[in-house]
């Protein structure tokens, strides 16, 4: 029972933020497999400029990352036939491996601020709470660290790489077919549940309710959006042609500004986001989330306007 009791253990802190790239590992492993189909069928070619300004043509396999030069176009040849280019403008040492791609636009202060939160919503509950019972997972709660999140999200997104019929078969240590390494090590599932129970990226207090002037559709998840969003256009330069157009994000919940859209061939019902990408590569590079006819839209302005002019502003003097 005592191994089912772990709790944080900070020397551990370098496999929560390696997580990723443990579960990505796996994937290397099919490329050793002698029944696998040849490299010609999955590779492209990568033609990056030298300090010689000589081009070189250089073949990768579309699963394995490779580095960049700053400012300069990575040209990519797609097996399919199409191409395009991709201009990576910070340094190329953040897109050195799959982890730190995604720290740049996923950055160690949104852990920071979830959790924060998600403490002070866990304080705010027990205050409120005074009858359940001391054997109640919830007594047993302490205020989590930034790892503890980082180790969740990295669990969660694993998740949806090993998918399993329920969340306590991904920490079943006894049966031999549902047993998976790498999740029980990180995080008890005792602790996964409480963390998963308290988790909050915005307080509460602050919540003005539907109808008053103030009142924020996206209020719960605010804070996050703000702080994600403008991180695509500090890494990444787009090329000349833009595309707007709405982009479908599944979902099936309960939502008032949930929408069922019938054109769109895979995702039917779920939120739907105004994005602005690259017409070439389809990178997106900024977005904004459809909450409702009307809402933020100026009198004689009508909704195509009002999106079109809000995902280009800060576009206006660009060549």
């Amino acid at each position: 029972m005592a191994d089912r009791k772990r709790l944080y253990d900070p020397s551990k802190q370098e496999d929560y933020t390696k997580l990723l790239e443990l579960l990505a590992a796996d994937s290397e492993s099919e490329d050793e497999n002698p029944n696998s189909q040849s490299d010609s069928d999955e590779d492209v070619e990568c033609n990056e400029s030298n300090s010689d300004n000589e081009n070189e043509d250089v073949s990768v396999d579309i699963n394995t990352w490779f580095r960049v030069s700053k400012e300069t176009p990575v040209h990519l040849n797609l097996c399919s036939g199409d191409s395009f280019d991709l201009t990576i403008v910070s340094d190329p040492v953040n897109f050195s491996s799959q982890y730190s791609a995604f720290t740049q636009f996923m950055p160690r202060s949104v852990f920071v601020h979830v959790a924060d939160q998600t403490n002070l919503y866990a304080q705010q509950f027990l205050d409120k709470t005074h009858d359940f019972s001391p054997r109640s997972r919830y007594a047993k709660w302490k205020d989590c660290t930034t790892e503890d999140i980082e180790a969740m999200v990295a669990m969660e997104i694993g998740m949806g790489m090993c998918r399993k019929p329920s969340l306590k078969d991904y920490f079943s240590e006894t049966s031999w077919l549902l047993r998976t390494p790498n999740f029980g090590e990180v995080m008890s599932r005792d602790k996964y549940f409480l963390l998963r129970s308290f988790v909050h990226f915005n307080n509460n207090a602050n919540f003005v309710k539907k109808g008053l002037p103030e009142y924020d559709p996206l209020f719960k998840i605010r804070p996050i959006i703000e702080m994600t969003k403008e991180t695509y256009l500090q890494h990444v330069q787009p090329g000349k042609c833009v595309s707007v157009d709405e982009t479908m994000l599944k979902f099936t919940g309960r939502l008032w500004f949930k929408q069922y859209l019938p054109s769109k061939p895979s995702t039917k019902w779920g939120i739907k986001l105004w994005s602005l990408c690259d017409s070439k590569t389809g990178f997106l590079c900024k977005f904004d989330t459809y909450v409702g006819k009307g809402s933020g839209v100026k009198t004689g302005e009508t909704l195509g306007e009002h999106v079109v002019k809000n995902l280009l502003r800060g576009f206006e003097k660009s060549n």
